[in-house]
């Protein structure tokens, strides 16, 4: 690890402490001068990047590709967990180039892969200047190091210039302490000059006190005032996260303030109402996917929720010899949900209709009043009907905070964490249903 260069003041004070003479003159002992208070040590300077670094960038590439589906999703971490022996000692060194030159995916990667190995070099880059790089540091600290606190490094990201960090920074306050980023968040909501950090930091005060719906499209007072108007949503979504952070006006200051009133009352409310909250039924339809193995994915749509259960609509497990292309942790929409499964052989639609209570998928029709858990393979000749069944899809939930934590995605702008809790149901039907046993062999659990 590199150490950092000292300061003129305290390479003078350790020159200084370095070369004095053990005992002091008889003489300059005697006197009864004052003692002289201590030279103050110099702060210590931000973590500078030391540039752009081909040979960290080359290996990225080779290793988690260069197309789109990166540049949208990131690298996926499972690569980098799968490396094993050279290659995985290999992966960290490059980690650390990755890191030393301030980029991102370095240090999204080490949080996505849990490697605690770079926790010491992640610890000397929480202050870098660089923004962008600074709060992806932050995030993985906090997931990776729980023995320190790291909520005001968060914090101070909310300020950022870049609107980009601000949502960042917003949609990562889901994993820390609410009582510690309530204050810095609801100041988001009453003061931000963009829609986007806006409307994060409200979803995430709905995460964090365990609020239904979690979608803040779902309080339609809320939401209307953290709109704003039509001209000033405009250019948001064209710029995206090139808007700079604007001065609000005053009519608009005290519209965003009112959204954040009203947001403290149901904060209130909830926290009134006891260890579980209301059972909702959200009102956008809500899709989970989750990996079982090599060749099935587990598709679930949410039916009802709150801190206490969940009940799950259907579940579908689609078997395909060759494997999916993995659409991501879920997805939400109006009723009916349209979605497809890219296998290696074709699309499947799969189309829900909640009003109506059926699924269709491919030329395969179910009425889920009469099942509810369905297995279809598909080939390049259609889909075969292996298994429907009606299945108890109710599951008890965690009440604690700590279990609101592991399922704190906000539901519209999807989290790993939310289809991970599912991942777990789908493997609890699995393990009490043998017929669904025979026919799906799940990843053993994390």
């Amino acid at each position: 690890m590199r150490g950092r260069s000292l300061g003129p003041a305290s390479f003078a004070a350790a020159l200084l402490s370095a070369c004095a003479t053990p005992h002091p003159r008889p003489e300059a002992a005697r006197r009864e001068s004052p003692p002289t208070a201590p030279t103050p040590a110099a702060p210590a300077l931000p973590f500078s990047c030391h540039g752009r670094d081909r040979e960290w960038e080359a290996w990225f590439g080779d290793v988690f590709g260069r197309g789109l589906e990166v540049a949208n999703d990131g690298p996926d971490p499972a690569k980098l967990r799968a490396l094993t022996g050279q290659r995985r000692i290999e992966a960290e060194r490059m980690l650390r180039r990755g890191l030393d030159a301030c980029d991102s995916y370095a240090a999204d990667l080490v949080k996505g892969a849990e490697v605690r190995a770079l926790v010491p070099e992640l610890t000397r880059m929480v202050d870098a200047r660089n923004d962008t790089f600074r709060i992806s540091v932050v995030l993985a600290l906090n997931a990776l190091d729980a023995k320190n606190d790291y909520a005001p490094a968060l914090i101070s990201t909310l300020q950022c210039r870049s609107p980009d960090v601000r949502m960042r920074a917003a949609i990562g306050s889901r994993r820390f302490p609410f009582e510690k980023v309530k204050a810095p968040l609801l100041e988001r909501v009453r003061r931000d000059s963009s829609f986007f950090v806006r409307t994060h930091a409200a979803k995430s005060l709905l995460v964090l006190a365990d609020i239904y719906p979690r979608d803040i499209e779902s309080h339609g007072e809320i939401f209307r005032a953290l709109v704003g108007p039509q001209s000033a949503i405009l250019p948001s979504l064209v710029l995206g996260s090139l808007a700079p952070k604007d001065e609000v006006d005053a009519d608009l200051l005290a519209q965003f303030s009112r959204a954040g009133d009203m947001l403290e009352v149901l904060m209130k409310e909830r926290l009134a109402a006891g260890t579980c909250s209301p059972i909702i039924r959200p009102s956008r339809v809500i899709a989970y996917f989750v990996r079982m193995n090599s060749h099935v994915l587990g598709v679930a749509v949410e039916e009802t929720i709150s801190s206490c259960q969940r009940e799950l609509a259907f579940v579908l497990f689609v078997e395909s010899a060759g494997g999916f292309v993995h659409p991501g942790a879920g997805l939400s929409g109006r009723d009916p949900l349209r979605l497809e499964l890219q296998t290696s052989t074709g699309k499947v639609p799969v189309t829900f209709q909640r009003t109506v209570r059926s699924l269709t998928v491919g030329d395969v029709s179910l009425d889920l009043s009469k099942a509810n858990v369905a297995v279809l393979s598909s080939s390049a000749q259609g889909l075969v009907d292996r298994y429907r069944g009606s299945e108890q899809l109710t599951f008890q939930r965690d009440p604690s905070p700590a279990g609101r934590a592991v399922a704190s995605g906000d539901l519209g702008g999807f989290s790993f964490a939310a289809s991970t809790e599912v991942a777990a149901e789908l493997r609890q039907l699995i393990q009490r249903s043998q017929k669904l046993s025979a026919l799906v062999t799940p990843d053993p659990a994390p």
